[in-house]
This record gives structure tokens, C-alpha cells and sequence, in this order.
């Protein structure tokens, strides 16, 4: 989502220029911005902007929570956590450790 924002200035190089911010917003991904005007070459313009996912803030159970398998077998589903960031994006790259207390478990 992009969230745009006025931006004027005073003197009289800014009259005639128009602005606005590029917000990435709360979502990563792909933001665009078209600014448009009737009958002028070049008309509409497309700014992008790239929303990437902030410092991770949290874990959470993703998949493969309360199997049953045969002894010496593996789940069905393999157990998965996902980390996401304050805005509640997926980080990637972050180093998860799965641990059980007993060695046959996992």
C-alpha cells in the first residue's frame, strides 16, 4: 500500500514542481505511484518503491504442531515456525534452532 504525502515548498523553484512521498507503507513488497495529467507528453509516470520487511519481533507456530507418526518415522508434516517483523511481515534469513529434550524426537 502506498501511502502518499504532500510535499510544497515556497519559493519559486517548488511553484512549479509538484511532489509527494513515497510511502512503503506497512506491507512489504512492490509500491508503485502514478502521477497523471491530462494531455501532457509523458503523462502518466509510474514511481516504484520496494517495501522490505523490518527487524524481526516475533515467532509463531507455522505447521506440523500435534502429529502422530509410527516410531522410527517421520511426521507427515514437518514442524515450521515462521518470524515475522512489528508490521507482522515474514523475515527472512533468521537463524531458528529446533531443539527437543529427547534425541529421538526430532
Amino acid at each position: 500500500m502506498v501511502e502518499p504525502h504532500e510535499r510544497r515548498g515556497d519559493d519559486e523553484r517548488q511553484r512549479h514542481r509538484h511532489g509527494r512521498e513515497l510511502d512503503a507503507g506497512t506491507t512489504a513488497g512492490a509500491n508503485t505511484l502514478t502521477a497523471t495529467s491530462a494531455g501532457l507528453t509523458g503523462s502518466p509516470v509510474t514511481f516504484t518503491a520496494t517495501g522490505t520487511a523490518g527487524a524481526a519481533t516475533q515467532i509463531a507456530l507455522n505447521a506440523g504442531n500435534a502429529q502422530s507418526a509410527t516410531v522410527g518415522t517421520a511426521v507427515a508434516t514437518p514442524p515450521s515456525v515462521i518470524v515475522r517483523d512489528a508490521q507482522n511481515n515474514p523475515v527472512s534469513g533468521v537463524s531458528v534452532t529446533f531443539a527437543s529434550p529427547r534425541a529421538a524426537a526430532v
